[in-house]
């Protein structure tokens, strides 16, 4: 009965937001003193019976949530410049930044009353750009659950000519699943330039569906780097590592997109021909990287209004206080 319930578990964090904001989020609350904006109490039920308890938690979590919410939308809607966050490579390597695995919403800017028909068509505007963004890049294998059927519906709405036939609730929950994998794909390139790890026949991971047919085409026996072997080796490492950011949850970004940009990665470890020690190091390197810039982010977060009047309202839901940023 004396569970200490001082925080969400990580399921719970995930509830509403990406594994990198709710990341952000963690380190927000949790954090050290010079990087949490709120201290919140340890939350007890010793002296609780189950009914109270089970309220109190079900309290917590729901604030908890809504906090995540705000985190979520102030990244994706770009209010602190979210996506130009960029790391400064290592001294010794050449200046490669890594940009943050969000991308804004076309909408964002959509959303003023009047007049709606200009609305709906500058929103399918927006999508159709949107739309040929993703679907000329790399999308991973179109058989796939994350794709099957997906890109063949936003192909469809974006060449629909009645917009009177288009939902605009639809456009905008396709066009922050495509944010969500564009953003997937500059992350990964990012990450292979920032730990100096060539790209895979110099294409970028947008650029990749050519690399992966030039794979495929590859004589038999293939190299002992590419074996069937080597490839899904590789692939579990990067799977550990948690290099990419699953969706927000809630339907928001759509179905979880990692397969692609890992076997981008996958390729571009082992056409390297590191062995397994150098592997190790670049992954170690790129995680790093991604760490570096989950923190970045929660800087900036720090100071922004919104995540601001969450964190007090977070605060006045469970208790304890919001930590005074004014230079002491």
């Amino acid at each position: 009965m004396a569970e200490d319930r001082s925080a969400p578990s990580d399921s719970e964090r995930h509830f509403v937001g990406s594994s990198l904001v709710s990341n952000i989020v963690k380190i927000l609350t949790e954090g050290t003193s010079k990087e949490r904006i709120v201290d919140l109490p340890a939350v007890k039920d010793d002296d609780t019976d189950d009914a109270d308890a089970d309220e109190l938690y079900a309290r917590w979590t729901a604030a908890y949530a809504n906090f995540t919410k705000t985190v979520l939308s102030e990244v994706i809607a770009m209010n602190i410049s979210a996506a130009n966050t960029s790391i400064p490579a290592p001294a010794a390597e050449d200046d490669a930044p890594i940009t943050s695995g969000i991308s804004p919403s076309p909408f964002s800017t959509l959303r003023i009353p009047t007049p709606p028909a200009t609305n709906k068509a500058a929103a399918h505007a927006a999508f159709q750009t949107h739309v040929h963004v993703y679907l000329s890049g790399w999308t991973g294998d179109p058989r796939a659950p994350g794709n099957m059927g997906y890109n063949d519906l936003m192909a469809g709405i974006a060449s629909q000519t009645d917009l009177s036939l288009v939902d605009e609730a639809q456009l905008e929950s396709l066009a922050a699943m495509i944010g969500y994998r564009i953003a997937q794909r500059t992350l990964t390139t990012s990450l292979l330039q920032h730990a100096d790890i060539q790209l895979p026949f110099g294409l970028t991971c947008t650029e990749w569906t050519t690399g992966a047919s030039q794979i495929k085409a590859m004589p038999y026996p293939r190299p002992p780097h590419l074996s069937k072997e080597s490839l899904a080796s590789t692939f579990g490492r990067l799977g550990k590592a948690n290099l990419m950011d699953g969706p927000a949850r809630g339907g928001r970004q759509g179905l979880r997109w990692t397969d692609p940009p890992l076997r981008y990665l996958v390729a571009a470890l082992c056409l390297a021909e590191y062995g397994d020690g150098e592997k190790a190091r670049k992954i170690e390197i790129m995680k790093d990287a991604k760490r570096e810039r989950t923190e970045a982010l929660a800087g900036k977060m720090r100071e922004n209004t919104a995540i601001r009047e969450a964190a007090a309202r977070l605060v006045d839901a469970v208790g304890g206080s919001l930590r005074d940023l004014s230079p002491s």
